[in-house]
């Protein structure tokens, strides 16, 4: 009942705004005003249910025009932020609150000692993560592809370490969540710094240089598998090693390197060869294996420093 008498009044109301020149835009927007206020939302409701629907499109046009231009002006929209009761008029309390949480963004806290601390560690090691496995995948797909790839191809070292370097960094974008979830297993403490610190110059330059050092250690860990390759005098010993031993059956013996004198790597006669042979105590059909091998060129080597003229004269 109470509804249908709002219902009503609201109708009566603007039968009566209808007529022109009654009541000024001023006033009848005031008066709506005060008749809105009075009633509980819920009044409202119905009373809007009960208006027609073309009407209803009509009110909902306005009202979404009527916001969209004061959205459309910013410092409108700055002022109703400010204004927090919405009565258009700014206080001094509402001032002062906006005023005080404006400065409280502007005046960031400086970050403890601790804090940089953690902040440059937790930066630090998922970079040497990082580097390291970088590098040492890049060393080893890179001497992979030298060693067979290259050599039958004849790719150079720089292109085999170009395709290791595509290998690694393959690898390196389905390793790095892994290597990120590791390093926050390590009990590293959070550095409690909040987003408005961590924008700081001072945050910034931390996280940056962690970063920078993280990697360079990364990446100098990372070639440790050098260690366990073969020099470049190395690779060429083993492949003129496997190339004799191949041309002879699979086994090389001393009388088959003394035959091949002169398809060593080294510029040595055919009695020189054999008397290191003699030394070494390696004679006709006893296996010579790599070390052997390696072991008898180092020391023709040394006697072709040594003897120079002699070597020479012999041959």
């Amino acid at each position: 009942m109470a509804v249908w008498r709002n219902t009503v009044r609201m109708g009566h109301w603007l039968a009566r705004t209808k007529r022109s020149g009654e009541v000024q835009p001023h006033a009848q927007g005031k008066s709506l005003q005060y008749l809105l206020d009075a009633l509980p939302e819920r009044d409202v409701v119905q009373i809007l249910e009960n208006i027609p629907i073309p009407l209803r499109h009509k009110l909902v046009r306005a009202i979404v025009s009527i916001e969209s231009k004061s959205m459309s002006d910013p410092a409108e929209a700055s002022f109703k932020a400010v204004d927090s009761n919405q009565d258009g008029i700014l206080s001094k309390q509402e001032f002062a609150t906006w005023y005080n949480a404006m400065h409280k963004k502007q005046c960031v806290s400086k970050p403890s000692l601790r804090q940089m601390r953690l902040l440059a560690v937790r930066h630090a090691i998922p970079m040497v993560g990082f580097g390291f496995a970088d590098n040492s995948i890049m060393i080893i797909a890179g001497e992979g592809i030298d060693t067979t790839i290259g050599a039958v191809f004849h790719l150079s070292t720089m292109a085999a370490a170009g395709l290791g370097n595509l290998f690694s960094d393959v690898l390196g974008l389905g390793l790095s969540n892994t290597i990120e979830a590791l390093s926050s297993k390590l009990g590293i403490p959070e550095s409690d710094l909040t987003e408005e610190q961590l924008l700081l110059p001072t945050c910034r330059r931390i996280m940056a240089a962690a970063s920078l050092v993280g990697i360079s250690i990364g990446c100098l860990l990372g070639m440790t598998p050098l260690l366990l390759f073969d020099s470049d005098s190395q690779k060429e010993l083993r492949f003129t090693y496997n190339r004799l031993e191949h041309h002879y059956g699979g086994i090389l013996t001393a009388k088959n390197l003394v035959c091949s004198y002169d398809h060593l790597s080294i510029d040595v006669s055919k009695e020189i060869l054999e008397q290191v042979l003699i030394s070494k105590g390696l004679q006709n059909d006893e296996k010579i294996t790599f070390s052997k091998y390696c072991d008898i060129i180092r020391t023709v080597e040394s006697l072709m420093k040594s003897y120079p003229h002699f070597l020479h004269g012999n041959n």
